[in-house]
Formats: C-alpha cells, sequence, structure tokens
C-alpha cells in the first residue's frame, strides 16, 4: 500500500488508488465471508454426522429392543392362554404385515398430495407473465 502522506490528492492517480483499495478491501471482504462459509459448513456437516451416528445407533438399539419385546410378547400370551407360541408369532406377525400394508397405503396417498402447491402456481404465473410481457427471440431477430 502506499504511504498516505506521499499520495498526491487530487489527480486521476489519486482516484485510480482509491479505486483500487476499495476494489481490494471488497475483494478481501468477499474472500473473509467465503473462509467463514466453509468453515461453518464443515462445523456443520461434522454435527450433521454425528446426529446421523446417534440416530443409527439408537434406531439399532429400538430395533433390537422391539424385536426381544415381540419374543417376550409372544411367550407371554402363548403361557397365558396355553397356545402353541408358533400360532401366537404367527398372529403377530399377520398384524405387523397389515398395519404395515396400512401405513403403505397412506403413505402412498399422502405422496401423491401436491408438494410446494402454492409455490409452483406463483412460479406458473410468473411464467406466463414473462411469456407475455418479454420480447422473443423471434422478434428480438428481425
Amino acid at each position: 500500500m502506499t504511504n498516505p502522506q506521499n499520495r498526491d490528492e487530487s489527480g486521476p492517480s489519486s482516484l485510480k488508488q482509491q479505486a483500487r483499495d476499495s476494489l481490494r478491501a471488497l475483494i478481501d471482504y468477499g474472500q473473509i465471508r467465503v473462509q467463514l462459509a466453509i468453515l461453518e459448513t464443515r462445523e456443520a456437516s461434522r454435527l450433521l454426522a454425528d446426529q446421523a451416528v446417534f440416530i443409527a445407533v439408537g434406531a439399532g438399539f429400538l430395533f433390537t429392543g422391539y424385536m426381544l419385546s415381540i419374543a417376550a410378547l409372544v411367550n407371554l400370551i402363548a403361557d397365558r392362554f396355553g397356545t402353541k407360541w408358533e400360532y401366537v408369532g404367527l398372529a403377530i406377525a399377520a398384524f405387523h404385515v397389515v398395519a404395515g400394508c396400512i401405513l403403505i397405503i397412506v403413505a402412498r396417498t399422502v405422496r401423491n398430495k401436491p408438494i410446494f402447491e402454492a409455490t409452483l402456481q406463483e412460479l406458473e404465473k410468473d411464467e406466463k407473465w414473462l411469456a407475455q410481457n418479454l420480447p422473443s427471440k423471434k422478434k428480438r431477430e428481425r
């Protein structure tokens, strides 16, 4: 950088220098913002990765606990009512199959509902407006 005492404050060279200094400051500011965004992105990705690990391990524990509770439930029902555990297991499995099918049907009906309906309508309106108000390529070429 130049020394402010040696700089001629009047004239085109000082204006050019001020423009360069302003541009350099703007570029430095942009670089700092990009570095900050990179740093925050890395931190966020680490946090999300940690969350994903905890969710996966938690889901594994929940699944194991669920399976063990189903086995215990089969045994309790079989002992309580004096039936074979195989029949109780089949009945619980049938319940799970029916419940799973119902949930899949519900999920399919939810999936078929339009998502972002208001936004899509606004985009369609914008598209129509642009088509009406902007000159087409053919008109510009004439």
